[in-house]
């Protein structure tokens, strides 16, 4: 499959979208109901005609078949998905972790306290543009939840972490070799490592640094006197480690990490990886997680893309529980490398050049949604321990109603705003924007494109509302055109190019356009004609 793309808005040029990757050789099936691994063994010695196989979940309904590497993948796949106990197969895909490491180190953690230092790029900040966690530790420091990380590990040797590391003491107080606590796992100690999904190893120590920063973001010790302060300053971390040191990990392993992981008690899942692949068997762990009430904080992506259109996934799932995070700079602005999406992205977080923990004792700044969706899993982490009544489904719309409201993430996420601790843990809503139009007057209006709008169009409209004295906002009840391509602008009564809009837009105002006229001009080209748009309503000030 092909995609255009615009290059800085005047040559155009053709791209192939990223790969599926996956490992040759290898793939991920669920059993039908009344099946399980022990009736497959039975039937088929471990080793059939479909390939050698290990059991993925402690139940035994997913299982990780390994065939021969030289074999054409569409014959694997034929031939499994043609065997009466299967109910579905797909390759063992490959996520990686989301994450830009940049290995200059700064003094200071604007995430949490911004009083308009400079981050370790020399990019002066804006005052007040962090989580608002001070005013938080004013009521609390502490959670007594478990959040796992499920990642490359954690370092629990690093002075910043071990203190905050969960130790499964059944198992550290049992007999080594044997399954103290009756998981399905020998020697669990700390957390489990499904890098190898078909050979899972006990403990999951970090190789490669990723996991750790995460780690530190969340809950690195407070008041130790040492090095950076985490969100929580006194936590217990899970280490499920899926992704290997080269950062990269196997469907198989991310759905071992996460029934893992909810099966050990954590309540909230901090996951900042993903990938293209829109694996069915996955989406399957992340609602069964839902499903024990838990909730699973996602990295959204740093494509620069819109996950309403182009999805990364696990981030962009549809299933409640799940809260996909944006990253945003020092300055407020959406990160240029940050994933967005109006509906598919919930909220923003710090994300570009964070200062954390890594391995070997060590602490860097990176940038990435990966750093983002730290902040968030450490803040549920915190306002729970402070509210245990809530649910996980309530957690999350406290976290997204709560937040502070940026200029810079309007229509970006779907809660418009930033996360705040202080507000969560107090249910405080953030005041009404006057800058909003969704919080001005509005009158009905009718406009409307063809549907489908013809190829090659040149359309003008106007837009005059007699009421308004200062702006307006024009509301487009449906927007959908061939994004960077088929393109309307909005100018005002001078002339000024206000706004250019394209892509899968419904249920958005325009920005704000002084006066009470507006021009739209609607231009496509001749290759794919969609829905178009039509204009319901008209907001005023």
């Amino acid at each position: 499959m092909m995609r255009r793309i615009a290059f800085y808005g005047v040559i155009l040029f053709h791209i192939t979208l990223p790969a599926q990757e996956y490992i040759p050789g290898e793939f991920v099936i669920k059993l039908k109901d009344g099946y399980t691994f022990s009736s497959w063994i039975q039937n088929n010695n471990g080793e059939s005609r479909l390939g050698q196989t290990a059991p993925v979940t402690p139940q035994g309904e997913v299982l990780l078949i390994k065939r021969p590497k030289v074999e054409i993948q569409s014959f694997s796949l034929l031939s499994l998905e043609s065997h009466p106990a299967i109910e579905k197969v797909e390759p063992n895909y490959i996520y990686r972790a989301i994450a830009k490491p940049n290995d200059l180190l700064f003094n200071q953690t604007w995430g949490l306290s911004n009083f308009g230092q400079k981050d370790s790029s020399g990019r002066i900040g804006v005052s007040g543009t962090d989580i608002n966690i001070e005013a938080a530790w004013e009521i609390t420091t502490d959670s007594h939840l478990l959040v796992a990380v499920i990642d490359t590990g954690i370092d629990w040797n690093h002075p910043d972490l071990t203190d905050n590391i969960y130790k499964n003491l059944k198992e550290l107080e049992g007999e080594p070799g044997i399954d103290d606590d009756g998981n399905g796992y020998v020697d669990d100690i700390y957390g489990m490592n499904f890098a190898k999904a078909e050979n899972p190893t006990p403990n999951g120590l970090d190789d490669q640094g990723h996991g750790s920063h995460c780690a530190g973001v969340i809950g690195a010790k407070g008041n130790n006197q040492i090095g950076i302060t985490g969100v929580n300053w006194n936590i217990k971390m899970l280490p499920v480690k899926f992704l290997g040191a080269d950062g990269s990990g196997s469907l198989a392993g991310a759905i071992a990490a996460i029934d893992y992981a909810v099966n050990q008690g954590a309540q909230v899942l901090s996951n900042s990886w993903g990938g293209n692949m829109n694996s069915e068997i996955l989406k399957e762990a992340v609602q069964r997680s839902h499903e024990r009430g838990v909730l699973f904080i996602a990295a959204s992506g740093n494509d620069f893309s819109n996950n309403d259109t182009r999805p990364t996934f696990p981030a962009s799932f549809e299933v409640p529980n799940i809260i996909s995070v944006a990253a945003i700079n020092n300055q407020g602005k959406l990160a240029n490398f940050s994933n967005y999406g109006r509906k598919r992205v919930h909220v923003a977080a710090p994300g570009d050049y964070i200062l954390s923990t890594v391995t070997k004792n060590q602490y860097a700044s990176w940038s990435g949604t990966s750093m983002a969706a730290p902040f968030v899993s450490g803040v549920a982490a915190l306002v729970w321990s402070q509210n245990p009544h809530l649910t996980h489904l309530e957690m999350k719309e406290r976290l997204l109603s709560t937040v502070t409201p940026l200029p810079s993430l309007k229509r970006k996420v779907a809660s418009n705003g930033l996360i705040n601790a202080k507000g969560a843990l107090l249910n405080e809503l953030p005041p009404l924007d006057p800058e909003d139009p969704v919080n001005w007057n509005w009158l009905p209006y009718e406009l409307s494109t063809p549907h489908p709008y013809p190829a090659n169009a040149n359309l003008e409209y106007e837009v005059y509302n007699s009421e308004a004295t200062k702006r307006i906002a024009i509301y487009f009840e449906k927007f959908n055109t061939e994004n960077r391509f088929d393109v309307v602008s909005i100018y005002d009564f001078q002339g000024n190019l206000i706004q250019t809009i394209s892509g899968e837009q419904d249920g958005s105002f325009s920005e704000i356009i002084p006066g009470n006229y507006a021009k739209i001009v609607f231009k496509s080209d001749g290759s794919t004609e969609r829905y178009g748009f039509d204009i319901t309503k008209i907001a005023y000030d």
